[in-house]
């Protein structure tokens, strides 16, 4: 047994449910002023649960290293990656999630020109081509980077999904000839001796190297497949499992921010590791889970636009935790339902495929021509 496309999809739907109520839930100050209950949780263990749901993007780093490995795996057989293959999957990856979130940012430009022209105030300078590049720096994904202004926070992780895309390639062909002590050793010395630091972008490095890994040795198969011959033995390792998330869950916050290499790298992959094994094989709930995971992209690119910028007294309105939970992942994928049925309309994704095929007969022209 393999982790399959499938499970990677469930897996995203699993990490697009904890984004949700973590964005809801993890300060007092997301509800502040709304009357909330939280049965069957107190508030306290409400806002340390949706805390630790901030996880959710180690899963989706996790999952991203792990599909961009196995592209490389596919092409190269499983050996170094050569220049014309790392060429082809870094821009055929870059064009799919960049067309993903630029058709998004069009169409939430369009949206937020017409409620209420706030855009104009979020890029506005007292120079026209700051301006401009601010706009052009949010739409290319990089005003997480650039430290620029953004039409909408949450899009910070576009900067790190950009830069997973290119770095993935260089970390396989690193853990392929050096293995996987000497590539997290080099990535604690570069963060932790060399101090270099862009937080929202160091502190995943771990759990992508993990997903890189797991992707070229089948890890995550290999711990699912220890210790299970038995109903007695698969009983203690999900009492083990369980354990471990608990714990995580009660000390990750107690965690000194130093320890980013535990807190959000070997964390996430506890989490994984048990969806895969307790969760991922329930048919039906993984099914919903897989639903889930094909509108994450849009989900998560849109759903702080229902949550706060525009229909905040509404989504808090519902009262109990677990409703407004369900109301605005709700309303967030009939949202991307209708985002996919526009980009059908016009044929969008086809245009997508077209760029992915030529880029691929560009680098093989041009490859050739180099090779005469």
């Amino acid at each position: 047994m393999e982790f399959t496309k499938k499970d990677t999809m469930a897996m995203k739907g699993i990490a697009i449910i904890m984004m949700i109520i973590h964005h809801c839930f993890f300060e007092t100050s997301r509800y502040e002023g709304y009357n909330i209950v939280f049965a069957p949780l107190n508030e306290r263990y409400t806002v340390i649960i949706a805390s630790f749901f901030k996880i959710c993007v180690g899963i989706f780093v996790f999952l991203s290293g792990f599909g961009i490995t196995k592209s490389i795996i596919k092409i190269s057989n499983g050996r170094l990656a050569d220049k014309q293959t790392l060429k082809k999957v870094v821009f055929k990856r870059y064009i799919a999630l960049m067309f993903g979130f630029i058709f998004v940012f069009i169409l939430s430009q369009l949206f937020c020109w017409f409620a209420n022209k706030g855009q104009i105030e979020i890029y506005k300078s007292n120079n026209i081509f700051n301006s401009i590049s601010y706009f052009i720096a949010d739409g290319l994904g990089l005003a997480n980077l650039f430290g620029t202004p953004t039409l909408n926070g949450t899009w910070w992780y576009m900067s790190l999904a950009i830069i997973i895309v290119v770095i993935t390639p260089l970390l396989y062909n690193l853990i392929k000839k050096y293995g996987l002590i000497i590539t997290l050793a080099l990535n604690i010395f570069i963060t932790q001796v060399l101090k270099v630091d862009n937080y929202d972008i160091t502190r995943w490095m771990t759990i992508l190297i993990f997903g890189i890994y797991s992707a070229n040795t089948s890890l995550l198969t290999q711990i699912k497949n220890c210790y299970t011959n038995t109903i007695f033995k698969k009983i203690i390792k999900f009492i083990i499992y369980t354990a471990l998330l608990v714990g995580a869950i009660v000390f990750r916050e107690k965690l000194n921010y130093t320890f980013l290499e535990i807190r959000d790298g070997l964390i996430p992959m506890i989490f994984i590791g048990y969806c895969y094994e307790f969760i991922l094989p329930i048919k039906y709930v993984t099914n919903i889970l897989q639903f889930l995971g094909k509108h994450s992209m849009n989900i998560f690119l849109t759903h702080t636009f229902i949550r706060y910028y525009y229909f905040k007294d509404f989504t808090y309105s519902f009262k109990y935790s677990i409703l407004i939970v369900l109301v605005l992942l709700g309303i967030s994928i009939i949202v991307s339902m209708v985002i996919e049925l526009l980009k059908k309309a016009i044929k969008y994704n086809e245009f997508i495929e077209f760029l992915k095929q030529k880029v691929d007969r560009k680098i093989d022209k041009n490859n050739e021509i180099r090779e005469k």
